[in-house]
């Protein structure tokens, strides 16, 4: 199992970063719902939303991972380029296996669906004891808008728009997967297994490039 999940939700350009942590400062009923509230040293990050680093939160029940004090939710908004686009990425523990994805999954999707976020994904990352990151979603090219997305991992969102624009909802939908299907809000979720895996999806990377006409798009999923 990876160190941490890594989710990724892009938002739609052209938005300047101050819109962006808003947007996510007024999502914090919602992220209190699925139980989790502002670290004391992050409150006045979560209540100014001046920074790129909106701090953590704490899960209110899940157990702190192992030599960790807390079990912490890390918010980052940036700016990628290369990808036309301003991201939210969020860090979060692994444990407790199985629920703490099925818990992840849930909120993202909540969130994407509520903040008008253009394409989102979620896989493992770690940090070998060298210091070397392995894992992670790309930023830049792969993922941008204007083509179906050239790398996959274990949960992929795409926003209604990006939807119609790159004409993806008819071969999302006959995908072989845990799940290829609308969201509430009009979105649309690919989840390659009901569990994180990093086992290869074959079958849903050869269905996937046979239903858009593009090469095998690249596996994310990291053991």
């Amino acid at each position: 199992m990876p160190d941490k999940f890594q989710s990724v939700l892009h938002f739609r350009p052209p938005i300047e970063k101050a819109a962006v942590v808003g947007r996510v400062i007024a999502k914090l009923p919602l992220l209190t719902a699925h139980s989790l509230v502002p670290a004391n040293y992050a409150e006045a990050a979560w209540r100014e939303a001046t920074g790129s680093v909106i701090g953590d939160l704490h899960h209110t029940t899940f157990p702190p991972p192992v030599n960790d004090q807390w079990w912490a939710a890390e918010f980052m908004a940036l700016a990628v380029p290369s990808a036309g686009s301003r991201v939210l990425i969020v860090n979060t523990p692994t444990t407790p296996v199985g629920e703490a994805w099925s818990w992840l999954t849930q909120l993202a999707e909540e969130l994407a669906d509520s903040m008008g976020i253009d394409f989102a994904q979620i896989t493992g990352q770690t940090v070998t004891p060298a210091g070397k990151v392995k894992g992670g979603n790309p930023l830049g090219p792969e993922v941008a808008p204007g083509r179906p997305p050239q790398a996959l991992g274990p949960w992929t969102y795409f926003g209604p728009h990006r939807l119609d624009e790159d004409g993806l909802r008819a071969g999302l939908s006959a995908l072989p997967a845990a799940r290829s299907s609308a969201t509430a809000k009009g979105g649309w979720v690919l989840q390659a297994s009901a569990q994180y895996s990093a086992d290869v999806p074959n079958g849903l990377l050869q269905a996937y490039a046979k239903a858009f006409g593009v090469p095998r798009p690249r596996w994310l999923g990291i053991p």
